[in-house]
């Protein structure tokens, strides 16, 4: 993946991997007992700093409601 801001090649890893920071994405519309989230990862720019985050858009879906 490259960086949108110096079109670089980004580093790919994880935010707050391990404890005590391990980070979830817990979308506001979940389902009533979700136990599994969505990890957080992150690509960062060692050129410019810029930092992209995103999910496993699969583990997303199991986790917000079906209207």
């Amino acid at each position: 993946m490259k960086c949108a801001r110096c079109d670089v090649r980004m580093v790919a890893g994880l935010v707050g991997k391990g404890r005590p920071l391990n980070l979830r994405f817990v979308p506001r519309d979940r389902k009533f007992f979700v136990w599994d989230y969505a990890d957080v990862a992150a690509h960062a720019c060692p050129q410019c700093g810029s930092i992209q985050l995103s999910v496993d858009p699969e583990a997303l879906k199991s986790a917000i409601k079906k209207d």
